[in-house]
This record gives C-alpha cells, structure tokens and sequence, in this order.
C-alpha cells in the first residue's frame, strides 16, 4: 500500500510539474510574440486573383495562378523593413489549399502552377532567418464545412491537413486559425472541439503558438 502511495504521489508530482512547465513555455512563447512587435502577414490564396475576399467555393483551380510568383521578394520585402517573421495564408475561408496536400484535389498542384507555395514561402523565410507562422481557416465552404452540416469526416480533414502543415515544413512558430466561433463563420467549439484539435496541434509541435482570429 506504501508503495501504491508513494505511486500516486509521484504521478501527481509529476503532472504538476508538467502543467507548470507548459504554463511557463506558453508563456515565453506568447512573449516572444509580443517582443518580435513586426511581421509580413500574406494574405495570399484564391481570393487574390478574384475580387471579393469570399470567392465561389466552386472556383476553378486554374483561376488562382500566379505567374510570377518568388516568395524570396517577399521574405527580402520582410528583412528590409526590418520585420521579424512572416503568415501566410495557406488555406482560407473557399477551401483552396495552396500546400501540396493529399486531402482535397482542389489544391495548387492541381492548377496551372503546379508549386508547393508553402514550402517556397517557409523555405525563402527561413533563408532571411525569419519566422515562420501559418494562417488556416477552419471554415471551409468548399467542402461544405460549415455550421450544420460538419461531421466526423470534416473534423478527420481539418486534422490530416493540420497533419501535413505541421509534419512537412518544419518548425512553425505560430499558426494562426481563423473561422472558428467567429461571427462570419458560427462554427462553434463543440461543432469542431476546440480541445482535441488543440492538443492534436501541441502533439506535433508542442512549440508552436496557437493563436485564434475570430473576434469573439
């Protein structure tokens, strides 16, 4: 019985411990935020090559094309104005996903493009030394993710495309989430939980500071 005791109190311990330490490491991280004061937030996807900033769900994939596309102005673009590191919007609110994805046809690499901007952005970002965070969009009406009408399957593709940012490209200081219990999107907390998605992200990167858009 002693020993079961001492047990259980180690266990404890231990977890005390734990959540103190990820208590002081979140605590660095948002700080590290503030203390970088200055970034390039890139609001880079379907939406550039349309004009309203929520596109047809349903629009081509070729129509996002940019030709001249050289994410080593932009991370030169950063540096120059003295910022410290660098967003980019890899999915927004249309469902388009500008990542060499395996979850959804409806990518860059089924398009004209054919490039993964993703690695092109982290990989000129980090040759500047510059951070590097990623903007996603819950909301995704493209594959009717919206409230209503989410289930398992929705919740299973917000995780494998989490899965593929978070595994493919390296350290990612922050991703910024947006479209989730905001007014433009009513997509609740209990439709997508907010405690399994947020610990599915700290398993793969525990580094990673979750910051969410949504004005609630």
């Amino acid at each position: 019985m002693y020993k079961s005791l001492r047990s259980m109190l180690l266990m404890l311990a231990c977890a005390v411990c734990g959540s103190v330490l990820a208590q002081d490491n979140l605590k660095a991280m948002q700080q590290k935020f503030v203390n970088e004061k200055f970034g390039m937030f890139i609001h880079f996807n379907m939406p550039s090559f349309v004009d309203e900033d929520w596109p047809d769900p349903d629009m081509p994939a070729e129509t996002f094309y940019p030709k001249k596309l050289d994410c080593n102005q932009w991370a030169e673009a950063a540096l120059s104005a003295g910022m410290k590191f660098g967003c980019l919007t890899t999915k927004h609110h249309s469902g388009y996903c500008i990542w060499d994805t395996k979850t959804t046809e409806y990518n860059v690499m089924n398009g004209p493009l054919k490039r993964d901007v993703v690695r092109e952005y982290v990989d000129a970002f980090r040759k500047k030394g510059l951070d590097v965070m990623l903007y996603y969009s819950i909301l995704d009406t493209h594959h009717r993710l919206r409230p209503g009408f989410i289930d398992r399957n929705h919740i299973d593709l917000i995780k494998n495309q989490l899965k593929e940012l978070l595994t493919n490209y390296g350290p990612i200081s922050a991703l910024i989430i947006d479209g989730w219990d905001a007014p433009w999107s009513r997509i609740s907390y209990e439709e997508v939980p907010f405690d399994d998605i947020y610990h599915f992200i700290k398993q793969l990167q525990p580094n990673c500071l979750v910051m969410d858009l949504n004005s609630a």
